[in-house]
């Protein structure tokens, strides 16, 4: 059976970087490179009209904000994954992208290989840190002051919770378990519910601050 090609839009102010992205996506077999932008209404537009099933785009173009690309990811009826690619190390940077939406977040100065890494991770329904964002980030959120209150889970709620923690997304977090979809978005809910967050990548790491699960990287 052949593969299905994932149809890529990259999103960055800089010409030079957005030719090197497409040359690199060009060699991959599974990607293809369906649209390009350098500016937040030229990307939004091209949201729309392309229907990307991948986005790699800059936390900011010409020092506007992309989170509201982020947030027309999220609430679009086949929510594309979107992949951060920035210069910023930032941990509020990188809170702020992830929080926002983002799937993933890889900083320029990655290698070709860890570029393909988040990719393919991301394609395949997963999240994906650069492990220097990730050691900050993590770091930042296990050396919290002040004690968070570990609220009661039921057996479900820590399986999902773990297979989260390992970057899952819910479509396979329910095959994993053989559960239907809404059961896992109940689940979901109810995890939010618990926890006070209003997304998955807050909920992980909210459980990584109250020492439930921790997340190696």
């Amino acid at each position: 059976m052949a593969s299905y090609t994932q149809r890529v839009m990259l999103v960055d102010s800089q010409p030079v970087f957005l030719e090197g992205l497409q040359q690199l996506i060009a060699g991959l077999q599974d990607f293809a490179v369906v649209a390009m932008a350098t500016s937040l209404s030229e990307a939004m537009g091209n949201f729309l009209l392309v229907r990307p099933d991948f986005v790699v785009c800059d936390l900011q173009l010409r020092g506007v904000s992309t989170e509201k690309l982020l947030e027309m990811a999220i609430c679009a009826d086949w929510k594309p994954p979107v992949l951060i690619a920035s210069s910023s190390h930032n941990r509020d940077d990188v809170l702020r992208a992830i929080e926002a939406g983002a799937s993933g977040y890889l900083t320029k100065s990655a290698t070709r290989e860890e570029f393909v890494t988040a990719l393919i991770k991301l394609s395949a329904g997963q999240n994906y840190l650069h492990p220097e964002v990730a050691h900050i980030v993590f770091k930042k959120m296990r050396s919290a002051g002040a004690e968070v209150h570990s609220p009661v889970l039921t057996g479900r709620e820590k399986q999902l919770l773990d297979l989260l923690g390992q970057g899952l997304q819910p479509k396979a977090i329910a095959e994993h378990l053989h559960l239907a979809p809404s059961t896992v978005k109940t689940h979901l809910r109810s995890l939010f519910r618990k926890f006070q967050v209003n997304s998955r990548t807050q909920l992980v790491l909210k459980a990584v601050n109250t020492g439930i699960f921790e997340v190696k990287v």
